[in-house]
Order: structure tokens, then C-alpha cells, then sequence
């Protein structure tokens, strides 16, 4: 995956800059921004396929999910 950012960390400071053209960023952006929550949705609507949803455990399974975590990350 090309990225378009560097992540700069320094202690407890943690930032992102981009050599990038603000185009290529907004543009890269933009699609996760408006892409991300379908196919979240699409794989997770698979996983419960996969497990029994009618599982004890299918909402903690669901909360150490790394797509929850990433969903989160993006602001879906």
C-alpha cells in the first residue's frame, strides 16, 4: 500500500506529515472517508454469517474485533 504520510513520534507526541501534493492526500482520504463503512459493514455482515449470532459471546467477539477498532480510527 503506497502511504502517503510519515508518522513523527517523539515521546508521548505522535504526528503525521505528508511530501505528498494535498490533492493525492484529499483524494486517498476521501475514499476511505466514503468507502470504509460499506465494506465494514459487508465483512462484518459475513462474520456473523460465519459464527452462530445467537452466540453468548458474539457481542465480546464483536468488541475485540480490529475492524471495530478501525471503524473507530476512521469515524464510522
Amino acid at each position: 500500500m503506497e502511504k502517503l504520510t510519515i508518522e513523527w513520534c517523539r515521546g508521548d507526541i505522535q504526528r503525521y506529515f505528508s511530501p505528498a501534493p494535498k490533492e493525492a492526500v484529499v483524494q486517498k482520504l476521501g475514499a476511505i472517508e466514503h468507502k470504509s463503512e460499506e465494506l465494514i459493514e459487508e465483512i462484518c455482515d459475513k462474520c456473523h454469517w460465519l459464527i452462530d449470532t445467537q452466540s453468548e459471546n458474539m457481542q465480546k467477539i464483536c468488541e475485540q474485533c480490529p475492524l471495530k477498532k478501525l471503524a473507530a480510527l476512521i469515524g464510522v
